[in-house]
């Protein structure tokens, strides 16, 4: 199961950064040339694991953000009831708007 923790999820960010770092200096000491390195398997999983985890964690900071904002919004939202003020109704969706008008032509008519 995938880990959810933002404090995982960088960890595991270091451990790959540590983990490309290493093969890169492992294949220079063996004398490939920065063609060959950068067309090395194991080096291309690393990378892609690092970028997969990188997106995660990005992921992970808007999923945060969003309940932030949701948390502000319903306090908004309750500091508003409590003081007495009346909410505007809530957006129709488009089937009841063009119901609506069909309505409107039909009584005008």
């Amino acid at each position: 199961m995938p880990s959810e923790s933002k404090q995982a999820r960088e960890s595991q960010k270091q451990q790959f950064q540590v983990a490309i770092e290493a093969r890169r200096n492992l294949l220079a000491e063996k004398g490939m040339d920065k063609d060959r390195i950068a067309k090395d398997p194991r080096l291309k999983h690393l990378q892609a694991k690092l970028r997969k985890t990188t997106k995660r964690l990005s992921v992970l900071a808007s999923l945060e953000k969003k309940k932030e904002d949701m948390a502000l919004a319903k306090q908004q939202k309750l500091e508003a009831k409590a003081a007495g003020k009346t909410e505007e109704a809530p957006k129709q969706g488009k089937k009841k708007q063009k119901k609506e008008k069909k309505e409107k032509k039909k009584k005008e008519e």
